[in-house]
């Protein structure tokens, strides 16, 4: 698979999760003129700036962009670490809630969010989820989201080569336009890293 990676800086802060969500949509969608699917990982730049690395299934243009090529096979081993999104969504009277699964049900959760991506799982080490806010408007009487997220740190195995690929460019599990689950330090048998 071919894919495109390119690293940024926004001028919104590193904790603003949905109004960098926004920006990268409108940056995409408007600017470049294309709606694709992508994940991006968010980490604390200079002042108020905000450094994305973004990857994606088109090229966008930008200056510095990379080319990436990755051909997974079953078998392959796998590397990587994520800030896992660890909800299970339900249907109460026709309305969408969501959950935090329970400490005993927590890795079951997370085996599944990885097989559903295409690894079967060797080691997995999760952190105890940590809440994340995300707040739509900064208005005092606005309700934040609150997010449930656990990092992770797994060595797998590929079962289904496609879906691994394509987890590599989109990520894994829920919320990802918030910049959950993407897949970083990724290496493949210990000798390739992105």
């Amino acid at each position: 698979m071919i894919f495109w990676q390119n690293t940024f800086l926004i001028r919104v802060p590193h904790y603003e999760v949905y109004k960098i969500h926004q920006h990268l949509d409108y940056f995409i969608q408007e600017k470049c003129r294309v709606k694709i699917p992508y994940s991006f990982k968010a980490a604390p730049g200079t002042g108020s700036d905000t450094c994305i690395q973004l990857r994606t299934a088109q090229p966008l243009a930008l200056p510095g962009e990379q080319t990436r090529e990755i051909y997974l096979q079953a078998g392959d081993t796998v590397r990587f670490t994520t800030a896992l999104a660890v909800i299970r969504h339900f249907i109460v009277d026709g309305k969408k809630r969501q959950i935090t699964p329970s400490p005993a049900e927590r890795e079951g959760y997370i085996y599944t969010r990885l097989a559903k991506a295409g690894f079967s799982v060797q080691s997995l080490t999760a952190g105890e989820p940590e809440n994340v806010i995300v707040r739509k408007n900064v208005s005092v009487n606005a309700s934040p989201i609150l997010i449930p997220v656990s990092a992770i740190r797994v060595t797998c195995t590929v079962s289904q080569a496609g879906e691994a690929e394509k987890a590599l460019v989109y990520g894994i599990g829920r919320k990802r336009i918030f910049g959950f689950g993407f897949l970083a330090s990724f290496s493949v048998n210990a000798d390739e890293s992105f």
